[in-house]
């Protein structure tokens, strides 16, 4: 298609609403690329967008767990990570290994520095100071995750008296089956 903008064949404004239309409609899809696909092999697909990210790797609870001997401390683990693959447009992909069912955790390192969660993606937790995005794989123990058909309890926050060294009261969080009232 070739618009001249002149006001005898197309009005500047009509040539504008066209080019605001066509950068729209070219950002909606890219956008509508779902964060997380579940492939019908129980494997997952994981796209994180960023137009300006030179690498991107996803960590996650799916991966196998990296140990480390720390002197002194102990055996610690670490969630283990993979490079994602850049598609094109700031789009990046990766797909695991089919995972059995559970409920799983993962985030991205970008540009080897900066750990970040899926804005994109709604179902997130909280793990002291970090937020992490999670997904689950259904029929088995993940099932234990999803929302029943039945009548749901309800999450109720507190706050409570502390020993620990300069925090004199601490958060929790108890659940409440449907029907007990507190």
């Amino acid at each position: 298609m070739n618009f001249q903008c002149k006001q005898t064949y197309v009005p500047k404004k009509v040539c504008g609403a066209i080019l605001a239309g066509l950068i729209l409609f070219s950002s909606l899809h890219v956008n509508a690329q779902e964060p997380i696909t579940i492939n019908s092999d129980n494997s997952v697909t994981i796209t994180y967008i960023d137009p300006k990210a030179e690498k991107v790797e996803v960590q996650g609870t799916f991966f196998q767990k990296g140990n480390s001997l720390i002197p002194m401390a102990g055996m610690f683990s670490k969630d283990g990570k993979a490079e994602m693959t850049n598609t094109g447009n700031g789009v990046w992909t990766y797909t695991s290994q089919p995972l059995s069912s559970e409920l799983y955790w993962y985030d991205f390192v970008v540009n080897e520095d900066s750990v970040r969660f899926d804005k994109r993606n709604r179902d997130t937790t909280r793990d002291i100071g970090s937020t992490y995005n999670y997904f689950i794989i259904k029929g088995g123990i993940g099932d234990n995750f999803t929302d029943a058909q039945t009548k749901k309890g309800t999450l109720e926050y507190d706050w409570y008296p502390s020993s620990l060294n300069g925090m004199s009261k601490r958060r929790m969080a108890v659940y409440l089956p449907h029907g007990y009232k507190s």
